[in-house]
């Protein structure tokens, strides 16, 4: 094939094509795009560090103790020392309440009420908070794994009931806003913890009894407060 004038000569089809010249070397790739992305990269990381030292810090982590105000319930069956060895009542018959002050066992768990409070209309602060319907009821409680096992008490397994008999269910998201533990706290043989108990109930309620379980599909305890 003959090439035009003016033109240079052009190789053969397929030919392979001529190796550069020793010593050649590409020019280097352009990594500012790269740079660019890593350095973003380490700036995400650290923003993120920083929220979570703030999260962490006494500021922000005194969800677990705000509340708005509250007032203690008095005559509630309280001991007058909680930390003293208490009298566990037999279990009662169904549908019976054993008497206030006393501790009382479901399955493998024993529970002793040590106070409770009522009136708070809101619950934690910063990211986790809880507003109540009506008003908030806190009952603080002993729990004391009596068993020969690992068990896990779950707040929401705890129910309340008022002078006119009506049953309430505890509160997941006040629980949650009230203590670090969500409600839920697995305790080894022979252990005990405090914890705290949130009913979402109207103002002005009259606590009566507590029902307490060892699990969802326990019968259950009941015992006074009032």
């Amino acid at each position: 094939m003959t090439n035009p004038p003016g033109y240079p000569p052009q190789p053969p089809f397929n030919a392979p094509r001529p190796f550069p010249a020793p010593g050649f070397r590409p020019p280097p790739k352009n990594n500012n795009a790269l740079i660019l992305w890593i350095a973003g990269s380490c700036g995400g990381v650290c923003l993120l560090g920083v929220f979570a030292i703030g999260a962490d810090s006494p500021e922000s982590s005194n969800h677990s103790r705000a509340t708005t105000t509250s007032r203690v319930v008095q005559g509630a069956g309280i001991p007058s020392n909680p930390t003293s060895p208490t009298t566990v009542a037999p279990k009662p018959a169904k549908n019976q309440s054993a008497p206030a002050g006393t501790a009382v066992r479901d399955g493998k768990f024993e529970f002793l009420v040590t106070g409770i409070e009522q009136g708070a209309t809101a619950l934690g602060s910063g990211f986790w908070s809880e507003r109540a319907t009506g008003e908030f009821l806190v009952v603080r409680v002993q729990v004391t794994n009596v068993g020969n096992e690992a068990r896990t008490f779950y707040g929401t397994n705890q129910y309340l009931y008022d002078e006119q008999n009506r049953k309430f269910d505890s509160s997941f998201g006040a629980n949650a806003a009230l203590s670090d533990d969500f409600g839920s706290i697995e305790l080894n043989p022979g252990l005990g913890v405090s914890t705290a108990i949130v009913f979402d109930v109207p103002p002005g309620t009259v606590p009566a009894v507590l029902q307490f379980h060892d699990s969802i599909f326990s019968g259950g305890v009941k015992v006074r407060v009032g």
